[in-house]
Parts: C-alpha cells; structure tokens; sequence
C-alpha cells in the first residue's frame, strides 16, 4: 500500500466538502440577490404609480 494513500484520501475529501459547500453558499446567495432584486422592482413599480 502506498504511504501517502490516506492523507491524499483525506485531502480529496475534505476538497470536495468544502466544493459541495461553495456551491451551496453560492446558490443561497444568487436566490437572496434575486429575490432582492424582486424586491427592489416592486418598490420602484409603486414609487411610479405614486
């Protein structure tokens, strides 16, 4: 067995969690930019209906 096989095991696991969490936060945070985004179009919609 190669001695390294473990730590790099580890290390690719570790890689991929910390991938799987990027992405999550990334996709809470373009839902929370849309959704201000929504927001903000509403607010402007009534502003311009007076």
């Amino acid at each position: 067995m190669w001695i390294a096989a473990e730590p790099i095991r580890a290390y690719v696991q570790e890689t991929n969690r910390l991938n799987r969490e990027h992405r999550t936060s990334a996709d809470t945070t373009r839902r929370e930019l849309s959704d201000t985004e929504k927001a903000i179009k509403e607010i402007v919609h009534v502003i311009e209906q007076g």
